[in-house]
Protein backbone atom coordinates (compact mmCIF):
# COMPACT_ATOMS: atom_id res chain seq x y z
CA UNK A 1 0.00 0.00 0.00
CA UNK A 2 1.22 3.30 -0.51
CA UNK A 3 2.51 5.03 2.39
CA UNK A 4 1.29 7.91 4.31
CA UNK A 5 2.89 10.75 2.63
CA UNK A 6 3.17 14.52 5.28
CA UNK A 7 0.30 15.63 2.89
CA UNK A 8 1.02 18.62 0.72
CA UNK A 9 -1.93 20.68 2.25
CA UNK A 10 -0.29 20.39 5.64
CA UNK A 11 2.88 21.71 4.23
CA UNK A 12 1.12 24.45 2.57
CA UNK A 13 -0.77 25.40 5.88
CA UNK A 14 3.01 25.91 7.06
CA UNK A 15 3.55 27.89 4.83
CA UNK A 16 0.50 30.44 5.13
CA UNK A 17 1.79 30.31 8.36
CA UNK A 18 4.97 31.55 7.75
CA UNK A 19 3.65 34.34 5.52
CA UNK A 20 0.85 35.68 8.03
CA UNK A 21 4.29 35.60 11.06
CA UNK A 22 6.50 37.68 8.47
CA UNK A 23 8.70 34.53 7.80
CA UNK A 24 8.67 33.98 4.09
CA UNK A 25 8.25 36.53 1.19
CA UNK A 26 6.34 35.57 -2.62
CA UNK A 27 7.77 36.91 -5.33
CA UNK A 28 5.10 40.17 -7.10
CA UNK A 29 4.81 39.60 -10.74
CA UNK A 30 2.51 41.34 -13.18
CA UNK A 31 0.17 39.80 -15.31
CA UNK A 32 2.00 39.51 -18.42
CA UNK A 33 4.41 37.49 -16.92
CA UNK A 34 2.02 34.74 -16.18
CA UNK A 35 1.72 31.85 -18.34
CA UNK A 36 -1.08 31.88 -20.55
CA UNK A 37 -2.80 28.61 -18.58
CA UNK A 38 -3.02 30.86 -15.39
CA UNK A 39 -4.17 33.89 -16.94
CA UNK A 40 -6.77 32.13 -18.48
CA UNK A 41 -7.50 30.68 -14.85
CA UNK A 42 -7.68 34.06 -13.37
CA UNK A 43 -9.75 35.75 -16.61
CA UNK A 44 -11.98 32.97 -15.73
CA UNK A 45 -12.41 34.15 -12.01
CA UNK A 46 -12.62 37.79 -13.09
CA UNK A 47 -15.94 37.20 -15.04
CA UNK A 48 -16.39 38.17 -19.03
CA UNK A 49 -15.79 42.00 -19.42
CA UNK A 50 -12.29 43.42 -20.29
CA UNK A 51 -11.56 43.11 -17.17
CA UNK A 52 -14.49 40.61 -15.97
CA UNK A 53 -16.57 41.78 -12.78
CA UNK A 54 -13.79 41.37 -10.62
CA UNK A 55 -10.76 43.59 -9.90
CA UNK A 56 -7.66 42.39 -10.35
CA UNK A 57 -4.91 43.21 -7.63
CA UNK A 58 -1.22 41.38 -7.07
CA UNK A 59 -0.27 38.37 -8.50
CA UNK A 60 2.47 36.33 -5.94
CA UNK A 61 4.62 33.60 -7.71
CA UNK A 62 5.98 31.25 -4.73
CA UNK A 63 7.79 27.35 -5.01
CA UNK A 64 5.36 24.65 -2.99
CA UNK A 65 6.91 21.36 -2.52
CA UNK A 66 9.12 22.16 -5.91
CA UNK A 67 6.13 23.23 -8.43
CA UNK A 68 5.35 27.00 -8.73
CA UNK A 69 2.09 27.99 -8.03
CA UNK A 70 0.59 31.37 -8.57
CA UNK A 71 -1.87 33.40 -5.81
CA UNK A 72 -3.86 36.53 -7.30
CA UNK A 73 -5.92 38.87 -5.21
CA UNK A 74 -9.62 38.96 -6.96
CA UNK A 75 -12.25 41.61 -5.89
CA UNK A 76 -15.80 41.02 -6.26
CA UNK A 77 -18.11 43.33 -4.72
CA UNK A 78 -16.71 43.37 -1.23
CA UNK A 79 -13.28 42.16 0.14
CA UNK A 80 -10.62 40.80 -2.13
CA UNK A 81 -9.66 36.97 -1.71
CA UNK A 82 -7.46 34.93 -2.57
CA UNK A 83 -6.91 32.87 -5.61
CA UNK A 84 -4.08 29.89 -6.20
CA UNK A 85 -3.36 28.36 -9.57
CA UNK A 86 -0.90 25.48 -10.60
CA UNK A 87 1.39 26.34 -13.55
CA UNK A 88 -0.99 24.42 -15.44
CA UNK A 89 -3.82 27.30 -14.44
CA UNK A 90 -5.69 24.21 -12.48
CA UNK A 91 -7.49 26.10 -9.61
CA UNK A 92 -5.84 24.78 -6.67
CA UNK A 93 -7.69 27.00 -3.60
CA UNK A 94 -9.87 29.81 -2.72
CA UNK A 95 -9.55 32.43 0.40
CA UNK A 96 -13.07 31.91 2.33
CA UNK A 97 -14.23 34.00 4.74
CA UNK A 98 -16.05 32.17 7.65
CA UNK A 99 -19.34 32.74 7.53
CA UNK A 100 -18.94 30.63 3.78
CA UNK A 101 -18.26 27.49 5.59
CA UNK A 102 -20.68 24.83 6.57
CA UNK A 103 -21.87 25.55 9.90
CA UNK A 104 -19.90 22.11 10.91
CA UNK A 105 -16.56 24.12 9.56
CA UNK A 106 -17.34 27.55 11.35
CA UNK A 107 -18.21 25.19 14.55
CA UNK A 108 -15.34 23.74 14.43
CA UNK A 109 -13.09 26.80 13.48
CA UNK A 110 -14.82 29.20 15.88
CA UNK A 111 -14.13 25.97 18.87
CA UNK A 112 -10.18 25.92 18.20
CA UNK A 113 -9.51 30.08 17.45
CA UNK A 114 -11.77 30.59 20.52
CA UNK A 115 -10.27 34.13 21.96
CA UNK A 116 -7.65 34.17 19.19
CA UNK A 117 -7.86 36.51 16.17
CA UNK A 118 -8.44 34.38 12.55
CA UNK A 119 -6.28 35.19 9.71
CA UNK A 120 -7.60 33.54 6.83
CA UNK A 121 -9.29 30.61 5.60
CA UNK A 122 -8.67 28.12 2.41
CA UNK A 123 -10.78 26.12 0.53
CA UNK A 124 -9.45 22.99 -1.42
CA UNK A 125 -10.84 20.40 -3.35
CA UNK A 126 -8.39 17.40 -4.02
CA UNK A 127 -9.55 13.96 -5.29
CA UNK A 128 -13.37 15.22 -4.35
CA UNK A 129 -12.77 15.77 -0.91
CA UNK A 130 -13.79 19.44 0.71
CA UNK A 131 -11.04 20.89 3.02
CA UNK A 132 -10.72 24.04 4.96
CA UNK A 133 -6.84 25.29 5.82
CA UNK A 134 -6.60 27.99 8.20
CA UNK A 135 -4.13 30.21 10.42
CA UNK A 136 -5.07 32.16 13.50
CA UNK A 137 -3.10 33.97 16.23
CA UNK A 138 -3.76 32.66 19.90
CA UNK A 139 -4.92 35.02 22.33
CA UNK A 140 -1.35 34.44 24.19
CA UNK A 141 -0.49 35.95 20.66
CA UNK A 142 0.87 32.69 19.11
CA UNK A 143 0.21 31.65 15.39
CA UNK A 144 -1.02 28.55 14.51
CA UNK A 145 -2.59 26.67 12.05
CA UNK A 146 -4.91 23.26 11.32
CA UNK A 147 -7.18 21.65 8.61
CA UNK A 148 -10.78 20.59 8.66
CA UNK A 149 -13.07 18.45 6.81
CA UNK A 150 -15.95 19.28 4.98
CA UNK A 151 -18.06 17.35 7.89
CA UNK A 152 -16.09 19.38 10.40
CA UNK A 153 -13.47 16.92 11.96
CA UNK A 154 -9.90 18.14 12.74
CA UNK A 155 -7.87 16.44 10.08
CA UNK A 156 -4.26 18.25 11.29
CA UNK A 157 -3.52 20.84 13.97
CA UNK A 158 -0.62 22.83 14.57
CA UNK A 159 1.03 22.34 18.15
CA UNK A 160 4.46 22.85 20.05
CA UNK A 161 6.91 19.81 20.71
CA UNK A 162 5.90 20.08 24.65
CA UNK A 163 2.39 19.28 23.56
CA UNK A 164 3.82 15.77 22.16
CA UNK A 165 3.56 12.76 24.55
CA UNK A 166 7.10 12.15 26.15
CA UNK A 167 7.60 9.52 23.65
CA UNK A 168 7.01 11.51 20.77
CA UNK A 169 9.44 14.52 22.44
CA UNK A 170 12.63 12.26 22.74
CA UNK A 171 11.86 10.82 19.41
CA UNK A 172 11.47 13.76 17.80
CA UNK A 173 14.46 15.49 19.32
CA UNK A 174 16.85 12.69 18.64
CA UNK A 175 15.41 12.35 14.89
CA UNK A 176 16.12 16.11 14.47
CA UNK A 177 19.66 16.09 15.89
CA UNK A 178 21.61 19.31 15.58
CA UNK A 179 18.80 20.16 13.71
CA UNK A 180 16.62 23.64 14.47
CA UNK A 181 12.66 22.82 14.72
CA UNK A 182 10.44 24.49 13.07
CA UNK A 183 7.34 22.76 13.14
CA UNK A 184 5.11 20.04 14.65
CA UNK A 185 1.57 18.99 13.57
CA UNK A 186 -0.45 16.28 14.48
CA UNK A 187 -2.34 14.43 12.20
CA UNK A 188 -5.99 12.27 12.22
CA UNK A 189 -5.74 9.60 9.99
CA UNK A 190 -7.81 6.29 9.87
CA UNK A 191 -8.05 6.68 13.70
CA UNK A 192 -4.46 7.10 14.04
CA UNK A 193 -2.07 10.09 15.25
CA UNK A 194 0.41 10.62 13.16
CA UNK A 195 2.94 13.88 14.13
CA UNK A 196 4.63 15.53 10.98
CA UNK A 197 7.76 17.85 11.81
CA UNK A 198 10.02 20.07 9.21
CA UNK A 199 13.29 20.82 10.72
CA UNK A 200 16.09 22.78 9.29
CA UNK A 201 19.18 21.14 8.82
CA UNK A 202 22.06 21.78 6.55
CA UNK A 203 20.60 24.64 4.94
CA UNK A 204 17.94 22.63 4.02
CA UNK A 205 14.00 21.86 5.30
CA UNK A 206 13.28 18.46 6.02
CA UNK A 207 10.17 16.68 6.88
CA UNK A 208 9.73 13.14 8.83
CA UNK A 209 6.33 11.76 10.42
CA UNK A 210 6.13 9.73 13.81
CA UNK A 211 4.21 7.68 14.76
CA UNK A 212 1.97 8.17 18.39
CA UNK A 213 4.27 5.54 20.07
CA UNK A 214 7.30 7.43 18.91
CA UNK A 215 8.44 5.26 16.23
CA UNK A 216 9.72 6.82 13.24
CA UNK A 217 7.41 6.27 9.93
CA UNK A 218 8.94 8.34 7.14
CA UNK A 219 12.29 10.68 6.67
CA UNK A 220 12.83 13.33 3.58
CA UNK A 221 15.58 12.63 1.68
CA UNK A 222 17.20 14.25 -1.25
CA UNK A 223 18.65 12.27 -4.57
CA UNK A 224 21.83 13.19 -3.59
CA UNK A 225 21.88 11.25 -0.08
CA UNK A 226 20.40 7.71 -1.19
CA UNK A 227 22.49 4.91 -2.63
CA UNK A 228 23.64 5.26 -5.84
CA UNK A 229 21.99 2.57 -7.63
CA UNK A 230 18.77 4.27 -6.49
CA UNK A 231 19.08 7.59 -7.35
CA UNK A 232 19.99 5.94 -11.20
CA UNK A 233 17.02 4.10 -11.07
CA UNK A 234 14.74 6.96 -10.39
CA UNK A 235 17.22 9.51 -12.66
CA UNK A 236 15.64 6.51 -15.48
CA UNK A 237 12.71 6.20 -14.78
CA UNK A 238 11.71 10.34 -14.82
CA UNK A 239 13.92 10.86 -17.78
CA UNK A 240 13.59 14.81 -18.54
CA UNK A 241 10.51 14.86 -15.74
CA UNK A 242 11.38 16.52 -11.94
CA UNK A 243 11.63 15.37 -8.84
CA UNK A 244 9.57 16.77 -6.21
CA UNK A 245 10.00 14.75 -3.37
CA UNK A 246 11.75 11.79 -1.70
CA UNK A 247 10.78 9.91 1.21
CA UNK A 248 12.66 7.00 3.08
CA UNK A 249 9.76 4.63 4.44
CA UNK A 250 10.41 2.77 7.45
CA UNK A 251 7.77 -0.18 6.98
CA UNK A 252 9.02 -2.65 4.44
CA UNK A 253 7.83 -3.62 0.76
CA UNK A 254 9.48 -6.41 -0.77
CA UNK A 255 11.46 -7.22 2.29
CA UNK A 256 13.19 -3.56 1.38
CA UNK A 257 12.30 -0.13 3.20
CA UNK A 258 11.40 1.65 -0.04
CA UNK A 259 12.42 5.26 -1.50
CA UNK A 260 9.07 6.26 -1.95
CA UNK A 261 9.44 9.22 -4.84
CA UNK A 262 6.90 12.12 -5.86
CA UNK A 263 7.78 12.96 -9.70
CA UNK A 264 5.69 14.76 -12.68
CA UNK A 265 6.65 13.23 -15.92
CA UNK A 266 5.56 15.60 -18.90
CA UNK A 267 3.50 17.67 -16.81
CA UNK A 268 1.45 14.57 -14.93
CA UNK A 269 2.12 13.64 -11.26
CA UNK A 270 4.21 10.16 -11.12
CA UNK A 271 4.47 8.66 -8.07
CA UNK A 272 6.64 5.43 -7.29
CA UNK A 273 8.76 3.33 -5.40
CA UNK A 274 12.48 2.46 -5.02
CA UNK A 275 14.68 -0.02 -3.78
CA UNK A 276 18.13 1.04 -2.14
CA UNK A 277 19.69 -1.72 -4.76
CA UNK A 278 17.95 0.43 -7.88
CA UNK A 279 14.77 -2.13 -7.98
CA UNK A 280 11.91 -0.43 -8.95
CA UNK A 281 9.08 -1.52 -6.36
CA UNK A 282 6.14 -0.14 -8.81
CA UNK A 283 4.21 2.65 -9.12
CA UNK A 284 1.69 4.13 -5.83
Amino acid sequence: MPIRRIVSHRLYAVACLALFAGGLRAELIPLSQVPPAVQKGIQAQLGNGTLGNGTLGKIDRDEEEGQTVFTAEISKAGPGRDYTFSEAGELLRTEVFLTEAPPAVQKAIRNLVAQGKLASIDKTVEEGEVRYDFDWKTKEGVDRSASVLESGELESLQVSLQETPPAVQAAITQEAGSGQIKDVVKSFEDKAVYYDVTIQRDGKDRDFTMRENGKLESRQVFLEEIPAPAQQTIQKTIGAGKVLRIDQVFEKKKNVFPFEVESVIDGKAYDFSVGPKGLFLGVD
